[in-house]
């Protein structure tokens, strides 16, 4: 979910993005050995369409450098049942970004989403989800708002994964025009050992340059995940946005 599909410029969207990916599934009547091979919690754009464990709260942060800023984003999501339906969806809570630069701020932002699997890969079909989003800019009395929907699908092919993500965005500013913004991503999720994995991806957005990214994730003890990794703008001037994902489940 890159660059503005939750926030305007790049650091702050990809940061965004990293938080809504989501560790595996366990028993449960959601539980499906091939689909649990698509979750993508490394530093990357992909949304994976995949839902947390039911019932088990997930503290997600990411932090991104990139044209001379820090940001850090905290999410919060969580399965609401272990039944049917309610275990393929995931509810999150995006709390107010921080951001280091001149001078040090705290975004007046807080947004909301629901991510739906509704098909998850049997080995015939892939993994259909959708991505509803919403973002509301409080620093006025006049609100911002930010809505954008994004499809998923995911496929595993041996032990590889392969992802495609098409969003749309409209945007609503005080003073400004509204604007919608299409887009979409694509990827593949590589594993390197049975509990890590190499996740390259490229993001084309309108009125963005398109960006290749690469990530590393893997598990840590306590039911921890860590994904590191950078993205590259292929604009007329190259960005690199160097970033790092936290995911624990409670």
């Amino acid at each position: 979910m890159t660059l503005s599909r939750w926030a305007t410029g790049s650091v702050t969207s990809l940061v965004i993005s990293m938080a809504c990916a989501s560790p595996a599934v366990g028993q449960t009547d959601c539980a499906n050995d091939v689909a649990d091979q698509q979750s993508v919690t490394g530093f990357s754009s992909l949304i994976d369409g995949q839902p947390t464990d039911p019932q088990r709260p997930t503290l997600a942060l990411a932090a991104a450098r990139g044209a001379g800023t820090t940001i850090l984003q905290t999410t919060i999501q969580i399965a609401p049942g272990k039944r049917r339906g309610l275990c393929d969806a995931v509810l999150s809570l995006q709390l107010p970004t921080i951001q280091w630069n001149d001078p040090f701020g705290l975004s007046e932002t807080i947004g909301l989403g629901w991510e739906q699997r509704w098909h998850a890969d049997d080995g015939r079909l892939p993994t259909i989800a959708t991505f509803l989003s919403a973002k509301v800019d409080y620093s006025r009395a006049d609100l911002g708002i930010s809505l954008g929907a994004t499809l998923i699908v995911a496929k595993t092919i041996g032990r590889v994964a392969v992802y495609g993500n098409g969003f749309a965005i409209y945007q609503e500013t005080p003073g400004r025009a509204a604007t919608w913004t299409p887009g979409f991503v694509v990827g593949i999720k590589a594993p390197a050992t049975a509990e890590n994995a190499l996740v390259l991806d490229f993001v084309v957005e309108r009125g963005s340059p398109a960006s290749i990214e690469f990530a590393y994730q893997f598990a840590l003890p306590g039911d921890l995940d860590m994904g590191p990794g950078l993205a590259v703008s292929l604009g007329r001037t190259r960005q690199l946005t160097v970033g790092l994902t936290l995911q624990k489940e409670f």
